[in-house]
């Protein structure tokens, strides 16, 4: 019996439990895709926490780390311009963006809804909830020696970590994204 990797278009199709904003309890099921093309009216005037989120790493029924059942194939690398500083400048995060997509793993890259840092989602494969943790372990190990950068080490290794839509205009989907074998 052979294991099914989800594609990265797959992903793409695949509903994520998402919430309109971080005081937002109740999940909603959206499809990736919509999600990170929503239209502007929802970040407008809106700070941070007022704008729409998502759990990238696990569904379920439910925000907290025992409601979340079934991991998505994702996870999430949050490059924080504190830890990385020089993503204060435009062009460095717009290189940084670009490299992400360049690689096999990455299915999408965007600057955060901060403007000074960048986040990612990179596909994973042979992720389980009983082993989350350490599989996040390795694959952060596999993101620093890759990208050279130091992403938020706790947003990655939580599995009920949100991730923030961002208002930027500078996504990039790699639609031929592969799974990084953890």
């Amino acid at each position: 019996m052979t294991n099914y990797k989800p594609s990265a278009l797959d992903l793409l199709k695949q509903t994520f439990q998402s919430y309109y904003s971080v005081y937002d309890r109740e999940p909603k099921q959206v499809a990736l895709d919509y999600l990170l093309n929503l239209d502007t009216r929802f970040f407008i005037n809106k700070e941070k926490r007022e704008l729409p989120c998502f759990q990238p790493h696990a569904s379920g029924w439910g925000r907290t780390k025992e409601k979340l059942t079934i991991p998505t194939g994702l996870l999430q690398l949050d490059y924080d311009y504190k830890d990385n500083p020089s993503l204060s400048d435009e062009l460095v995060r717009s290189r940084c963006i670009d490299e992400l997509i360049d690689s096999d793993h990455i299915l999408c890259a965007q600057t955060s809804a901060g403007g000074k840092g960048v986040w990612a989602l990179l596909m994973v494969d042979g992720i389980a909830k009983e082993s989350f943790t350490e599989a996040a372990n390795k694959a952060l190990n596999y993101a620093i020696d890759r990208y050279g950068l130091l992403p938020d080490e706790q947003v990655t290794r939580n599995i009920a970590a949100l991730r923030f839509l961002s208002p930027y205009k500078d996504l990039k989907i790699n639609e031929e994204a592969t799974a990084y074998n953890v």
